[in-house]
């Protein structure tokens, strides 16, 4: 089995026959946003469409199922003088409604598919000087 890197995670894919099997179909991702002022927030889906489970590794399965995952982005630039001035706020939240990966059951100890840890919340805080 082969990787390749995308963005946050890793996306399984086999080659047979001249074209890339085994893998989901494509990535789908949308990303809707809006700044105002200093603030600024993004809503963004991953969807990944269900897709053949590679014969030679699947566990009594033939097929893996669909998966989306919504994430949610929040920051806030401070204006002013003294502390505030070049302090930054962000807060993300991964996987919003906590969903869980399909289950591709795999010879290979590997039981999931996708690229998500579950629900997981970022803080941040930056002051530049």
């Amino acid at each position: 089995m082969v990787s390749v890197p995308i963005r946050r995670g890793m996306i399984p894919f086999c080659w047979r026959e001249g074209r890339i099997n085994c893998n989901p179909r494509p990535l789908r991702s949308g990303t809707w946003g809006s700044r105002c002022g200093r603030s600024r927030a993004w809503l963004n889906l991953r969807y990944t469409s269900d897709y053949d489970a590679d014969p030679a590794v699947a566990i009594n399965q033939t097929e893996v199922d669909d998966f989306l995952t919504t994430n949610l982005f929040v920051g806030h630039d401070f204006a002013g003088t003294g502390m505030a001035e070049g302090l930054s706020l962000r807060f993300n939240a991964d996987n919003v409604f906590d969903e869980e990966p399909p289950v591709y059951r795999s010879n290979q100890g590997v039981n999931y598919s996708g690229w998500t840890l579950g629900r997981v919340y970022e803080l941040g805080l930056t002051y530049e000087f």
